[in-house]
């Protein structure tokens, strides 16, 4: 009787410390975001030098299984191509001043995890308008515990009431669909073992 209480003790202690809630924190320099778009003359291609992520995923045996929560906040006026008249353009279209931030918030339990996919659910705010969307992406547990997420997601601007800017008198016309590819490495800050 005795060497089965062992043996149950034992089983119970590997499976609690197979489950865990993590804290991660984006390793910024490690990260990127870039938006890609296409236009009546040639495509075009825009960093975002200024985000923050926080998040709280829950692993198990080295794979992720849910996200409690994430929460993904970037800067307007860090939005750069590189040329000073499309980055002007692409502020006015977003109405930077009174929006300065895109932020995209996803709650507890809006995650589906299969494979080495990742689709998260949640609601992404700019130029004043909020929309629900899924952000899919692929994912790796790194040997170190890091990890590492990266996918793109398609937005059709006039959804969030934003203009396609124009240029050269109307001859340049951008395309109201654009694409945000993000690669984005979390470290984890705290572990705590679930009973």
């Amino acid at each position: 009787m005795m060497r089965w209480f062992i043996v149950g003790v034992a089983l119970l202690s590997t499976w609690c410390s197979a489950w865990a809630e993590v804290d991660y924190r984006l390793a910024t320099d490690e990260s990127s975001v870039s938006i890609l778009g296409n236009s009546s003359i040639h495509a075009w291609e825009s960093s975002v030098d200024s985000f923050a992520v926080t998040a709280r995923f829950h692993a198990e045996d080295g794979a992720l299984v849910g996200v409690d929560s994430l929460i993904f906040i970037a800067d307007v006026l860090s939005i750069s191509s590189g040329k000073k008249i499309m980055d002007s353009k692409t502020r006015d279209a977003l109405n930077a001043e009174a929006y300065p931030q895109i932020r995209f918030h996803a709650g507890e339990r809006t995650a589906r995890v299969y494979g080495d996919t990742i689709a998260v659910s949640g609601q992404l705010s700019l130029a004043g308008v909020s929309n629900d969307i899924d952000v899919t992406g692929t994912y790796r547990i790194l040997a170190n515990g890091d990890l590492n997420v990266s996918g793109t997601v398609e937005i059709d601007m006039t959804e969030y009431g934003v203009k396609p800017p124009t240029a050269m008198m109307g001859m340049l016309k951008t395309s109201p669909q654009v694409q945000i590819a993000y690669s984005m490495l979390f470290v984890p800050v705290s572990l705590e073992v679930k009973p």
